[in-house]
């Protein structure tokens, strides 16, 4: 077998850096806005969520997780 190749070294987080806990429930806002949304899904791998901007009918589907903050 040929040898491993070695890996980049990790970059750290960005300063607006994706929320670390996503979970159905969970208040973010997109970047650049002050809307709450509300997260009404994760994809399995957790790259994209689908959200809900509570008290309305308005929904964002395949959101991903780089445009979101959390709310504070």
């Amino acid at each position: 077998m040929p040898p491993r190749k070695k890996l980049p070294p990790r970059k750290p987080p960005a300063k607006d850096s994706p929320p670390a806990a996503l979970y159905v429930g969970a208040r973010v806002n997109l970047v650049g806005s002050e809307l709450q949304w509300e997260i009404t899904r994760v994809s399995h791998d957790g790259r994209q969520v689908d959200l809900c901007l509570r008290g309305t009918n308005l929904e964002r589907f395949r959101v991903p997780v780089s445009e979101l903050r959390s709310a504070a």
